[in-house]
């Protein structure tokens, strides 16, 4: 066959790829597994992915873009917890296509091409050469454990999990036993006030600019705050740059009003954090911000919530992702009618906090 391509896969268990291959007709011999209604046939990988990956993931780091830095470094996260390949070799794309992309999804996979680009199982590039991309973020599944493993259990992270887990069921939301605790307090350390103080400000300049599409509002609220624009993250500075960025860059940067929300409950600028079905009222956030003086004020009116009260909040929305995530592989809805951008955004937002994974804003790690 003329063509080929492969799939980086962070799931080990063979078991997984023979229980796709169960919806086809197929056979297998020393060449590997052929389905002839695709024309194509599957082979093993893991030689090529094992010679290749330090030397795929150097490379690809120093192509990284700063207009496409989030998605482009997140895939790289992908790439390094990928321990098994599958070769597709194949006569025709508009015939292979669909076993492609539905293997890929199924087996949450990076899709390398010919052209040595880095893809979704969707076929959007991630990563190329060139430096192209084709998406705003990037989300991948990994085993928990390719994460979790020095997470160590102890009764309040164990309780934790009991608690988020009869919370979630009383929702009619499915779970996963099987995912691990996150850190206990004794594991953890929130940032501090005025770190968290300085995120807030930059994410409510970064969602107007989102909402409204002009800059000058965004660049005031950093101004009268004492934002250097050296603190803001490098995506969101050339986001605010930007006069025409991408609509879905727009878009995915409003709904920063909702890591903006979670972070002001955080700090104890907002009383109550509302269930994850409903989206933030952007009004309620505007207060406490337009009417401080300054940025030694801003801090003056924080009251942090505990840390145990932020955990309980993270150990609940990292289960519901879980949830989120699963509705959108099977092409569902979401259970209960959670707002998968709010809980992303929580998500996102809280292993910033707690600072999960010593990752900087740009690049947190949002797998379950």
């Amino acid at each position: 066959m003329a063509n080929s391509l492969y799939l980086f896969t962070a799931f080990s268990d063979i078991e997984i790829f023979r229980d796709f291959m169960s919806s086809y007709e197929c056979h297998e011999d020393e060449a590997g597994v052929h389905v002839p209604v695709s024309k194509v046939v599957i082979s093993d990988g893991d030689d090529y992915l094992n010679q290749q990956k330090q030397g795929m993931h150097n490379l690809y780091q120093g192509l990284i873009t700063d207009a496409h830095r989030t998605p482009q470094e997140k895939v790289l996260i992908h790439l390094t917890k990928c321990e098994r390949a599958f070769k597709i070799d194949y006569e025709d794309l508009d015939e292979a296509v669909t076993l492609i992309t539905s293997m890929a999804e199924h087996m949450g996979a990076i899709v390398f091409t010919p052209a040595e680009a880095l893809m979704t199982p969707r076929l959007e590039v991630v990563h190329s050469f060139e430096g192209a991309c084709e998406v705003s973020d990037y989300d991948f599944r990994v085993p928990a454990d390719s994460f979790e493993h020095l997470v160590e259990e102890d009764q309040e992270n164990l309780e934790r999990k009991s608690r988020s887990l009869r919370k979630i069921a009383e929702m009619g939301v499915p779970t996963l036993d099987s995912l691990p605790v996150i850190p206990s307090s004794s594991q953890t350390q929130l940032r501090d006030t005025e770190t968290l103080a300085r995120r807030i400000i930059t994410l409510a300049a970064v969602a107007v600019k989102g909402e409204t599409r002009e800059s000058e509002i965004s660049f005031q609220v950093l101004e009268k705050y004492e934002i250097d624009p050296a603190e803001v993250s490098p995506f969101e500075l050339q986001f605010l740059k930007d006069p025409s960025a991408p609509d879905n860059i727009f878009v995915n940067c409003t709904w920063r009003y909702e890591s903006l929300y979670a972070l002001m409950w955080a700090a104890g600028y907002m009383a109550d954090l509302k269930s994850p079905t409903e989206i933030v009222e952007v009004p309620s956030l505007i207060p406490v911000i337009r009417d401080s003086q300054d940025f030694d004020d801003f801090v003056s009116k924080a009251r942090p919530q505990n840390k145990n009260s932020v955990l309980d909040e993270l150990d609940f929305t990292y289960r519901l992702a879980w949830a989120c995530t699963e509705a959108r592989v099977n092409n569902q809805d979401p259970a209960a009618g959670l707002q998968p951008g709010v809980v992303y955004e929580r998500h996102y937002a809280f292993n910033w906090l707690i600072n999960r994974y010593g990752e900087d804003w740009d690049n947190i790690s949002t797998h379950t």
